[in-house]
């Protein structure tokens, strides 16, 4: 298992978003857009203006940008 060690960097964000509740990294445009659309998905769907196949066939669309950012990611725990 591969270890790293924070740097004062770190630990100052993190110190941060203890105190703020909240992370101090900026937000990506498509995550922040992704996150609107997933809230609004739900909105409609608990208000009754989507039936659940068009509720699945919406968030499968969107967890599939999900995914592909998952898979890009360069962290890998079983090359150690």
């Amino acid at each position: 298992m591969h270890v790293q060690k924070d740097d004062e960097n770190t630990i100052i964000r993190e110190e941060q978003e203890k105190k703020q509740k909240r992370s101090t990294r900026p937000r990506k445009k498509r995550n922040i857009m992704h996150d609107t659309c997933l809230a609004n998905l739900k909105n409609s769907y608990e208000q009754g203006l989507l039936d659940i196949k068009q509720y699945q066939t919406t968030i499968r669309n969107i967890s599939y940008a999900y995914i592909d950012v998952l898979d890009k990611t360069t962290y890998n725990s079983d090359s150690d």
